[in-house]
């Protein structure tokens, strides 16, 4: 089975998505709820093909777009000892920061 692994993402999955959630850039309007995002990590690490499968809406999934393609340096995934492509899907969860209290 294919496996790949990203420099600084020692979790797998839930470092990626961690990743994301820290690098989103919030915007008041944006509504609570889930993104779904695929990409493809391609032979050579790259992502490539971002494409929202299930949106929020229009500036939130733009956001999340933006964050994918600044993805970079995995380390391509293998099998047989060749680099394959590997597909990928994830939830990224909105949710309005909380107010600080004084």
């Amino acid at each position: 089975m294919p496996s790949f692994q990203k420099k600084d993402f020692n979790s797998g999955s839930s470092g990626i998505v961690d990743y994301v959630q820290c690098n989103i850039r919030y915007q008041p309007d944006f509504p609570e709820g889930r993104v779904f995002v695929t990409f493809t990590i391609d032979t050579a690490g790259l992502v490539q093909k971002p494409i929202i499968v299930k949106g929020l809406s229009p500036a939130a999934d733009a956001e999340v777009i933006r964050v994918i393609k600044a993805m970079d340096g995995f380390t391509p995934g293998m099998s047989g000892g060749r680099p394959v492509a590997i597909p990928y899907t994830l939830p990224i969860t909105f949710k309005k920061p909380k107010p600080s209290t004084p």
